[in-house]
């Protein structure tokens, strides 16, 4: 693992990653869906996210592992079509909007890192 802590999400990132994890569970439970904050934190992380490729299955890259932003990406990672944290979160909140008709807010402190 070549990544060192200061390339790697922020605590800002990380929190607004798991807060809006919860969000989307409460929204989707509000819908009738029996889903856990874990369950959200491990779609995203599959669907949206970094992964690779194990024995013909897709592994998530977990959350901690992620980059904080795209240009601290390398080249293999650009290569492999990897996103950072920030990138994550973009696409997560398009997600919710577009797929759960949901709209995740972000607080000022993670606006300006994320």
């Amino acid at each position: 693992d070549s990544g060192a802590d200061n390339e790697m999400r922020s605590d800002p990132q990380n929190k607004c990653f798991h807060k809006w994890c919860r969000v989307v569970s409460d929204h989707m439970k509000e819908g009738g869906s029996k889903v856990s904050e874990d369950m959200v934190k491990e779609l995203v992380l599959l669907k949206l996210g970094n992964t690779t490729e194990l024995l013909g299955e897709k592994i998530a890259m977990r959350s901690h592992k992620y980059k904080l932003i795209e240009a601290e990406l390398t080249v293999p990672e650009l290569k492999r079509d990897f996103i950072s944290m920030a990138g994550l979160l973009a696409l997560m909140e398009a997600w919710a909007s577009t797929d759960l008709n949901l709209i995740l807010v972000r607080d000022e402190v993670e606006r300006i890192v994320a």
